[in-house]
């Protein structure tokens, strides 16, 4: 996996999540409406990915290369401590087939050993009370999202980060307003109960509340949560969940995945 050093940016390859301390901030992009809009936002996916490094540049040109979310990720993971910093839309596994096919299944690890993960909320305000009805921190879009699903559950620390990147609260002090809006079960939010202990129907009806681009990421963001392998094949539309439910079958006595 490819960490970001917080100091300098620059990308490094870590091959395991145990060999180093790191944090992880996890955020969304919106979904480009137009052709326009989308070179937009793929200029700005690349600048965040590549370092735009010059034989003899310095660590900081290299660090002011980077776009404001990187550069923000990074001076909140060093400023907590953290040498190294995962962007979960920026950084990536190697470009080889072998292992960008197994990537999903692999992010489960990473996420569960990172020491804390950042969940940055574009959409709430930094006055935003997250236990008020009507609060838009139980209106945002990364509760919907199916792929962050294993980044609310994995880690053992997830901290919720307002626009402004002001601290709105841990997962584990928000666990029933987080139950209510996603209905992950406040014992797993608060560490109580491990995710994968939790059966099959449960798990897969916490999916079900969300949204995926694609319909192949149902199944292939669930690879975690339910500890499973298979390759990636986009393109095989509903195939890929009935994949997903036969690898599940053979690793699980659990009758409740019948109900899906």
């Amino acid at each position: 996996m490819r960490l970001r050093h917080t100091r300098t940016g620059i990308c490094q390859w870590i091959d395991k999540p145990t060999d180093f301390s790191y944090a992880i901030v996890s955020y969304l992009f919106e979904a480009p409406r137009d052709d326009s809009s989308r070179d937009v936002a793929n200029r700005e996916m690349n600048a965040s990915i590549a370092v735009r490094s010059s034989v003899g540049s310095s660590s900081a040109k290299e660090f002011d290369a980077l776009s404001p979310m990187a550069q923000n990720a990074c001076r909140l993971a060093s400023v907590s401590g953290y040498d190294y910093v995962l962007l979960e839309r920026c950084c990536s596994f190697d470009a080889s087939d072998a292992k960008r096919l197994h990537a999903p299944s692999e992010m489960w690890e990473w996420y569960a050993c990172a020491g804390t993960c950042y969940a940055y909320l574009a959409d709430v305000p930094a006055e935003d009370i997250p236990s008020q009805p009507n609060s838009s921190f139980r209106r945002s879009n990364w509760h919907e999202d199916v792929w962050t699903l294993q980044t609310l559950v994995a880690p053992w620390n997830v901290v919720f980060l307002a626009r402004d990147w002001s601290v709105l609260g841990t997962k584990s002090e928000l666990a029933a307003v987080v139950e209510e809006v996603t209905g992950v079960d406040t014992a797993v939010l608060k560490g109580e109960r491990c995710a994968r202990d939790v059966s099959v129907a449960r798990r897969m009806w916490w999916a079900s509340k969300r949204r995926a681009a694609l319909v192949e990421d149902r199944a292939y963001s669930l690879l975690g949560l339910f500890g499973v392998k298979m390759s990636i094949a986009y393109g095989e539309g509903l195939l890929a969940f009935m994949r997903l439910q036969e690898e599940v079958f053979r690793v699980t006595s659990d009758q409740s995945i019948f109900a899906w």
